[in-house]
């Protein structure tokens, strides 16, 4: 047949019959080929245009950062923010503490057990409930309040860094700010 064939879905089985039959009858292969009607005509062999080396170039930059991405993203990701419209406690031992929901989701194909802890200050970190056993691919959604010492304060607004650890292995670290009394 002459000219592009618009039934073709590119299947390439005429292709190898095509060469199967020139095999057979002893002439060469390569009458039914992917090649440009100026490739035909000049005669001429595929070559690797400027174009396609770009376009080649592109997509290994793409592909290596998508393989960046998927081999450093963390196992887990936490957020810890306060409950909107609570203020501070004072506890009967004249400590303060915060209410705060949180929400761990597992990015991997196993259960993780977690517990949280504060990194930079010594405090308390009471959960709401029973401990936390993240499913895999799941989300966990909880509250938990932080309970630290008077002096520990600084200001209306202090910074603290929860640490979301699975054992003893530090798998994720958050930031979120403890609110006290003015005086502190």
């Amino acid at each position: 047949r002459n000219g592009t064939q618009l039934e073709c879905v590119n299947c390439t089985a005429c292709i190898d019959a095509c060469d199967h039959m020139m095999e057979g009858v002893g002439l060469p292969k390569g009458l039914i080929r992917y090649a440009s009607e100026s490739e035909i005509a000049d005669k001429q062999p595929f070559h690797f245009t400027t174009r396609m080396k770009a376009y080649s170039a592109v997509l290994v930059v793409l592909v290596a950062v998508m393989v960046t991405l998927v081999v450093t993203r963390s196992e887990v990701e936490a957020t810890v923010l306060r409950t909107p419209g609570m203020l501070f406690q004072e506890q009967e031992d004249g400590r303060i503490s915060n209410l705060y929901n949180f929400k761990v989701v597992n990015k991997t194909n196993h259960d993780i057990p977690i517990e949280f802890r504060l990194m930079d200050m010594p405090g308390e970190v009471k959960l709401i409930g029973r401990d936390v056993e993240l499913e895999r691919a799941k989300l966990a959604e909880g509250e938990l309040f932080i309970v630290l010492d008077r002096d520990q304060l600084q200001g209306m607004k202090t910074k603290v860094k929860v640490g979301v650890y699975s054992g003893d292995k530090l798998i994720e670290e958050v930031s979120t700010s403890f609110v006290g009394p003015m005086g502190g």
